[in-house]
């Protein structure tokens, strides 16, 4: 009896000591009280755990005298309601995010946050998750001087999103990121990705439709350990601002889903992505400030369009098809077929438009004879003419005339 009272005790006091909480001015230090308590979310050691306060501040490179550029416009999608979750990471089962990447002991948070965002939404853009979009980060550290940005001591949002609109940025083949406040010398004659606009926004869940954004925060001292789950501070003591990348949201968790620059070896995995390892988080709506400095983005067209209306591609068979290829401008379209026909049938006349900077494959009206066939294409002012030869319903040697 004896020895049963005393292994009870025993447990009664393994469990106190679990639960203690060790605090050493405001920070927690028990990984149990994280773990185990009801705080939602995982502490374990990261890649920035083991830092001096002075080397993880250094990272936090936000600098708070902004001038933000209050101009919420309708960028985004003005919806009277929304899906209970998004996630760019799994998008009708499509990743339209990037690789986590790493700012290293330089406060580039601003810059990093912003290019996530802006490759996101090129992918987004261009209807394609697997383009491989990797654009420089060390660009605007070493270049952006707008809006007080001043490299890896730091900068703003507002300023980064200004340079990209002005200036654009090259790819990271072209100027690699060092994590350091080198020259600015991008690549002379490189392609530049620039943005169309940008703006701040109070509905993040209706500019995340259009997708990512970017976004300031603060950041607790325990947000250093954190490993997974939602976070949620224990801590009241605050290290700096911070920006990252949200990339989608969960009302049935009460959670935002984040992409930050920091590298796998902090954060939790994408779980949709068997070779991530870490770099993401989620964090419980309305913590940390989060939310409330919000930029949404739009890039429009991702390269320069051709300017000029063409009509190429002419083919027989049946039907016939010819391929228009609008420029600036709207184009309305004919289609039409004539001839010396022994059998007709149908429709010999065909019309629609088509959007500026779109190509269109268009059939003609579908026609039955034997003889000879005169096929005309008009879009716009450009008018051509084609000959062939019709049997049955297949027009045969389409030439121009």
């Amino acid at each position: 009896m004896k020895t049963k009272k005393k292994i009870i005790i025993f447990f009664i006091l393994i469990t106190l000591i679990g639960s203690t909480i060790i605090v050493s001015g405001s920070k927690v230090e028990s990984f149990t009280d994280i773990n185990n308590y009801g705080s939602g979310w995982i502490k374990g050691d990261t890649s920035v755990s083991d830092m001096t306060d002075e080397q993880f501040k250094s990272m936090l490179g936000v600098i708070t005298e902004i001038t933000i550029q209050n101009k919420e416009n309708s960028q985004f999608k003005k919806l009277d309601s929304f899906p209970d979750t998004l996630d760019w990471r799994n998008f009708d089962g499509k990743d339209y995010t990037t690789s986590v990447r790493d700012q290293r002991s330089c406060g580039s948070c601003w810059a990093f946050s912003v290019i996530a965002a802006v490759e996101s939404i090129y992918k987004i853009k261009d209807y394609n998750s697997y383009e491989n979009i990797d654009l420089s980060e060390q660009m605007l550290v070493s270049c952006c001087d707008l809006g007080g940005c001043n490299g890896c001591e730091g900068g703003n949002l507002n300023g980064a999103l200004q340079y990209l609109q002005t200036y654009g940025v090259v790819s990271e083949n072209n100027f690699g990121y060092v994590a350091e406040d080198v020259t600015c010398k991008p690549c002379a004659g490189c392609e530049r990705y620039k943005i169309l606009d940008y703006c701040d926004i109070t509905s993040v869940k209706a500019a995340l439709q259009d997708g990512p954004v970017v976004t300031a925060m603060q950041i607790y001292t325990d947000f250093r350990n954190y490993k997974g789950g939602i976070y949620n501070p224990t801590t009241t003591e605050i290290d700096g601002l911070h920006t990252v990348t949200i990339v989608g949201y969960n009302d049935v968790k009460q959670c935002y889903i984040c992409k930050n620059s920091w590298g796998e070896d902090w954060g939790e995995a994408n779980p949709y992505d068997e070779e991530s390892e870490g770099g993401w988080f989620r964090i419980k709506y309305g913590k940390c400030d989060i939310g409330n400095n919000v930029y949404t983005i739009s890039i429009g067209q991702k390269k320069p369009q051709n300017e000029t209306l063409e009509i190429t591609n002419i083919k027989g068979g049946l039907r016939g098809k010819v391929t228009i290829k609008a420029g600036k401008d709207l184009v309305n379209w004919n289609l039409e077929i004539n001839g010396s026909f022994a059998i007709s049938i149908g429709n010999k006349f065909k019309s629609g438009t088509i959007p500026a900077y779109n190509t269109e494959i268009l059939t003609f009206p579908f026609t039955v004879g034997f003889g000879k066939v005169f096929a005309k294409v008009e879009a716009n002012n450009l008018t051509k003419i084609y000959s062939g030869f019709i049997i049955g319903p297949y027009i045969l040697n389409l030439y121009e005339i």
